[in-house]
């Protein structure tokens, strides 16, 4: 065996554990109301960032739209939260609608609790979607559940 394919061969296992030692962080939606959406991620802190979360309503003509067609800037925002001091975009493991997590601050609605989700509507959650995009989740309000929607064009 020559040096260069013991080189080759040495890296092989260094690649494999970086390929799944940083997973995107990836939210999922818990069937509860008011909804709660829990983080994961792989290993590594490389991928666990999370600076703001936000539940947006999501109005008709946005609905059933490619989601690189639709409209974000009609949506309505009802509900944002951002890092504070040096949390430094940690993650929490759970984020509930209207429930602060430690580590942030409400920014909307500036004073008091968001507005109660409404049974029918369809609503946005995310993080900053061009360094966590696996957090984007759609979802409605059914027989006072949660329940995820599918995003034309993205599922």
């Amino acid at each position: 065996m020559t040096k260069l394919e013991v080189i080759k061969l040495s890296m092989f296992p260094i690649a494999v554990a970086g390929l799944l030692a940083c997973h995107p962080l990836r939210a999922s939606l818990n069937s509860t109301q008011p909804p709660s959406f829990q983080f994961s991620s792989g290993i590594s802190e490389c991928c666990d960032s999370l600076i703001f979360y936000r539940i947006e309503e999501v109005p008709p003509e946005n609905q059933n739209v490619h989601w690189l067609q639709s409209k974000p800037r009609e949506n309505i925002v009802l509900w944002q939260i951002w890092t504070e001091g040096d949390n430094s975009g940690r993650v929490p493991s759970v984020i509930t609608y209207g429930k602060v997590p430690t580590g942030f601050v409400q920014k909307l609605p500036v004073s008091g609790n968001p507005p109660p989700l409404v049974e029918g509507k369809v609503y946005d959650a995310y993080g900053p979607p061009t360094i966590v995009p696996e957090t984007y989740i759609r979802f409605t309000i059914r027989e006072g559940q949660a329940v995820r929607l599918p995003v034309p064009g993205k599922d």
